[in-house]
């Protein structure tokens, strides 16, 4: 599976992001172009704790910036990839990936992403317009340690629209995958929105400002 192309959007979303990020702090990072900007963007030695891995940790490998040995539960890239990560523990069971006291960290960064969200910060990963587009996977998971990090951050980050619609909508309508409750912040290309301790209304209106509604 060849890597994700990464897209003006995608790279302006991960730049903000990464400079979220202290020295030594463990991330973990969803698939697609967003998650692959971010470990491309790496400066600085980064823990790699993640639901996967791939081709994009290896080139962050070869730069200097992954601190000890990373891990996920599932690999996915290409066949070069596959042969460099043979034998070197990068992959560990989902029990122990995704559980909150295997994760608990005081700098740990959950980097996500997600099909929809809606103004009091509930998160759809799983189903866009009746259809099951994903599973949940870890999301819930990593958004909850991360949410619990003392220093860490729980990061959904998006693309302000999808073709002709707007990411951001009223209400979920779909499954709520992740609760509001352990999203911190919010990024898309237009900027970013931290949410922690705001109100419902808060959220409403600070969300509404990012989207630029």
């Amino acid at each position: 599976i060849p890597p994700p192309v990464v897209d003006d959007v995608s790279r302006a979303i991960a730049e903000r992001i990464v400079a979220l990020l202290p020295e030594n702090a463990a991330i973990q990072y969803g698939p697609g172009p967003i998650g692959a900007a971010c470990v491309a963007l790496l400066k600085q030695p980064t823990r790699i704790r993640s639901g996967i891995v791939s081709d994009a940790v290896v080139e962050a490998m070869r730069r200097g910036v992954v601190a000890g040995t990373p891990v996920g539960s599932y690999a996915v890239g290409t066949e070069s990839f596959y042969a460099e990560i043979t034998d070197r523990g990068w992959v560990d069971r989902v029990e122990r990936t995704h559980d909150h006291r295997s994760l608990a960290d005081d700098t740990f960064f959950a980097l996500n992403t997600a099909l929809e969200i809606d103004l009091s910060g509930q998160v759809n990963v799983e189903n866009i317009r009746g259809a099951t587009v994903a599973g949940l996977g870890g999301h819930a998971d990593f958004a909850f340690s991360a949410a619990s990090s003392r220093r860490g951050l729980s990061i959904v980050a998006m693309p302000s629209h999808r073709g002709s619609k707007p990411t951001l909508i009223e209400k979920l309508d779909e499954n709520v995958t992740t609760q509001r409750s352990d999203i911190d912040v919010v990024v898309t290309e237009n900027g970013m929105a931290d949410l922690r301790g705001m109100s419902d209304r808060e959220r409403a209106r600070a969300l509404g400002a990012l989207w630029n509604l």
